[in-house]
């Protein structure tokens, strides 16, 4: 086993320097692991330990071999100093939220491993326009702040565990949040031409269609305006293919509506489609692109 990613609380006084969380493997998670300073001045890193444990001698209630051990004790220190490097790999050091709910106070140090693709490159701010009441959101700032977030962080974070994503705090933080997510029945009675596309995979391909029918659309009343610029039959080939999309995409709504059930209300194509293309744009608009 290996440590692959190390977050820190830092405390700011007393002997008590810092709380730690430290995941091995991807999957196993240890936390609470503490770091103090001794009576000599000495980083001592301590790995959490119930009553039996204790009893019975044990430094650690996870089992780990003199190697791992060292090499755990060396990510929660080496944070401490600088550079922070994490076995050779580059480490991303940033001053944020919590990432993971403890019973000590202090400011937050994340250190993540950046590894294949770098998915830290793609952070950056997303604007959501959320409808809320004023008294939502009175409850909503003081149910972050009682753990020192901002509502932006809480929301990061919460979101990292319904999607599996870059912030997320462990798999049973992700277990509860997609059991909310489910019991919460988003969509449960609703048949939308939108969810239909997710369902059957096909979202892709429609959205291809129409935009093929638009660029063909806008071809032809270009080439109808200026007849002379068009190539011999190029006209009549560019209707073809707008013909064979058109019906490529009658078929997608066609099998829509033969198996819609009638949970919501029967819409037109144009407005199911509406909806469709708002989705895409959101997604676009979150993406920056």
């Amino acid at each position: 086993m290996k440590v692959t990613n190390v977050k820190i609380r830092l405390k700011q006084s007393g002997k008590l320097k810092a709380v730690a969380m430290v995941t091995l493997d991807n999957a196993l998670i240890i936390n609470d692991i503490t770091l103090f300073e001794n009576a000599k001045g000495k980083l001592i890193v301590q790995l959490p330990r119930t009553e039996k444990a204790k009893d019975n001698g044990q430094e650690s209630v996870v089992p780990l071999s003199g190697e791992l051990r060292h090499d755990i004790t060396s990510e929660v220190k080496n944070p401490m100093f600088a550079p922070y490097r994490h076995s050779g790999a580059e480490v991303e050091r940033a001053d944020t939220c919590p990432l993971f709910q403890s019973q000590y106070g202090g400011k937050m140090m994340n250190l993540h491993v950046i590894s294949g693709n770098n998915q830290n490159e793609n952070i950056r701010p997303r604007h959501l326009e959320i409808k809320m009441s004023d008294e939502d959101v009175q409850k909503l700032t003081e149910k972050a702040g009682t753990h020192g977030l901002t509502v932006a962080e809480l929301i990061e974070h919460f979101i990292g565990d319904l999607v599996h994503g870059t912030y997320t705090s462990g798999s049973d933080e992700r277990m509860y949040a997609n059991d909310w997510f489910e019991r919460c029945g988003f969509g449960r009675f609703s048949d939308t031409f939108l969810q239909y596309l997710f369902e059957n995979q096909i979202l892709e391909d429609v959205l291809e269609e129409w935009d093929d029918i638009e660029d063909a659309q806008k071809e032809i009343s270009y080439y109808e305006e200026h007849p002379q610029e068009a190539e011999p039959g190029e006209l009549e080939e560019i209707r073809e293919c707008l013909q064979e999309n058109k019906e490529q995409l009658d078929e997608y709504w066609n099998s829509y509506t033969q198996q819609k059930t009638g949970y919501s209300a029967f819409n037109t194509f144009d407005e199911e489609m509406k909806k469709v293309l708002e989705w895409r744009e959101e997604r676009k608009r979150l993406l920056g692109d």
